[in-house]
């Protein structure tokens, strides 16, 4: 059976405060508690979402005011909450802004008191919750309606898209990171200010050639005209954000209103985006990842090294097949690249199979059922 409690992360540095909370309150309330608040923040990644969560204001390590403003940035949905002492009264007060704080309850707090705030802020964050799920719902068909028009001008760009979202968001997932829904919109359409390229530089730009500094340039404003098509959607401030971003180097860059720095969505996107331009290009996954590893200052270092992982653990205890069409299942990897009667290419060596990409090889490339693909797949277990 489902609990449908409301799930509520505490910390203080007194054990015996968070065993009177949990008594008193796990009747309405999902508790988890710790007395640590770096390792509470190590909870609200892992073991999130959680609806609340209330800080003490004096702690070793981290204060209160930090536990929530890093919360603030890692959980941003996750409503705040802190107890304190009256003397810690005005300091608690000057730091509420630092945390967005939703409540501020005085020590010793009585538990009906503290049970009716943790449930207005459970309220509040539902409340946002529902806003947020109709204000994505409304956003989706304005997104659907965008990629579709790419599909009928620039098929081969939004098949890449559709590649940058799903490494874009295997790679925020293995990050932890709490902008994961803007990075995959992002991802999806990253690749919208395709339909304004000219077709001979779109053609060389999507099949992964050299281009020169002309080109190069015109195939870099490319995210630009995706973030201005998007400028009247509601609620895409921060997906715009990203797409300005991409290519702006990981350390940043000095403008005369200050140094512009990348924020990590930018960031994973652009990794994910230059390894298919590469992948697409010719290169073998780890050789594209070496390549990129050799641009200094392009790529920062742990985004660039988690993906190198994923990419790896990805390509171990795989082998070589030919297989029938029909004997090919999702979760397979391409053996060799898949080209259109065009010469575009429709997906790279080395891309993961999908239903959507089945689909397509039996429609688009005409495939039949008896057609021979090379694939890579999962070692076959052997026999005890």
């Amino acid at each position: 059976m489902t609990d449908s409690r409301p799930r509520i992360l505490c910390v203080d540095d007194e054990a015996q405060v968070l065993e009177g909370i949990k008594l008193n309150l796990r009747k309405q309330f999902d508790i988890q508690a710790t007395t640590d608040g770096r390792h509470a923040l190590e909870i609200l990644l892992r073991d999130g979402p959680f609806a609340v969560i209330i800080s003490d204001l004096r702690m070793p390590n981290l204060s209160g005011v930090e536990v929530l403003a890093e919360a603030a940035r890692r959980a941003p949905h996750t409503v705040r909450m802190m107890l304190t002492g009256q003397a810690d009264l005005p300091t608690a007060m000057a730091a509420i802004n630092d945390g967005r704080i939703f409540r501020l309850l005085l020590k010793p707090c009585p538990p009906q008191n503290l049970a009716e705030a943790i449930a207005l802020a459970a309220d509040h964050y539902r409340q946002q919750a529902e806003e947020r799920s109709l204000a994505q719902a409304t956003l989706m068909g304005g997104i659907n309606a965008l990629t579709g028009t790419l599909a009928l001008s620039r098929p081969a760009a939004l098949n890449r898209a559709k590649r940058v979202r799903d490494h874009a968001a295997e790679l925020a997932a293995d990050r932890r990171l709490p902008e994961r829904w803007s990075i995959e919109i992002a991802a999806m359409l990253s690749q919208l200010g395709a339909v304004a390229l000219p077709p001979e530089i779109a053609r060389k730009v999507y099949d992964g050639l050299e281009l020169n500094e002309r080109e190069q340039a015109a195939a870099d404003t490319v995210t630009l005209v995706a973030a201005k098509l998007i400028a009247s959607l509601p609620r895409t401030e921060e997906i715009r954000r990203f797409l300005e971003s991409i290519n702006l180097p990981a350390g940043g860059l000095e403008t005369p209103q200050g140094k512009r720095i990348p924020p990590i969505g930018a960031q994973v996107l652009r990794v994910c985006v230059d390894y298919d331009q590469l992948v697409v290009g010719g290169l073998p996954p780890m050789d594209a990842i070496c390549e990129m590893s050799f641009r200094e200052g392009a790529y920062e270092t742990e985004v660039l090294g988690r993906f190198s992982v994923l990419r790896r653990n990805e390509l171990s205890n795989m082998e070589s097949a030919e297989m029938l069409l029909m004997s090919v299942s999702a979760g397979m990897m391409l053996g060799e690249e898949l080209r259109l009667t065009s010469g575009h290419v429709l997906a790279p060596r080395g891309m993961r199979i999908t239903d959507d990409l089945l689909q397509q090889m039996r429609t688009i490339l005409g495939m039949s059922p008896t057609s021979i693909v090379r694939v890579m797949r999962r070692t076959p277990a052997k026999a005890a």
